[in-house]
């Protein structure tokens, strides 16, 4: 019997120093990258009325709950990588109101201050933005405007002065 019990102890022994002499500690990958370019935008505009963010399909949307949705698209090797850095970074985001948003702001106004980014002290999105993992920012529209519709124009300006717009669709905001 004492033997059987130091064969066990001797075996368990035996099996402790293999696991943990072939184990180790559990490593993050390296984040991986790639140097691009911003090459456009993609816009969605989203009702918060309920829990959650709801894409608008019909158009319509009530005013107090339009939030704005940016998607940047960068050019890609067709990998996927963990984030992007830009060679030329956003130096500024604009918003323009496209058809009339009131009387003191027609067409061509910026409006971007009428957009409160979620977690921000401050509306509009703060720059310069040298990286890109794939985030969509989401805009909520802080001043409504009358019941309409409306069209918005999005603007990110790089550091070499090049421009990348996108519109929205036009939105019935009522």
């Amino acid at each position: 019997m004492k033997h059987l019990t130091l064969k066990s102890a001797a075996v368990c022994c035996l099996l402790y120093l293999m696991t943990t002499a072939t184990s180790c500690p559990y490593q993050e990958p390296e984040p991986q990258s790639m140097e691009t370019v911003l090459t456009g935008l993609q816009l969605t505009s989203y009702n918060r009325e309920r829990e959650g963010l709801i894409p608008v399909t019909d158009g319509r949307c009530p005013k107090e709950f339009y939030t704005l949705g940016i998607t940047p698209l960068v050019l890609t090797d067709n990998h996927r990588y963990d984030f992007y850095t830009l060679l030329h970074p956003i130096t500024a985001v604009r918003i323009v109101a496209a058809s009339d948003f009131d009387a003191d702001h027609p067409a061509g106004s910026n409006i971007t201050r009428f957009f409160y980014t979620e977690g921000s002290s401050r509306n509009g999105l703060a720059t310069p933005i040298d990286t890109i993992n794939g985030t969509r920012y989401l805009l909520q529209l802080t001043k409504a405007p009358a019941a309409g519709n409306y069209r918005f124009r999005v603007e990110f300006e790089t550091d070499n002065n090049e421009v990348v717009t996108a519109d929205t669709e036009e939105i019935t905001l009522y």
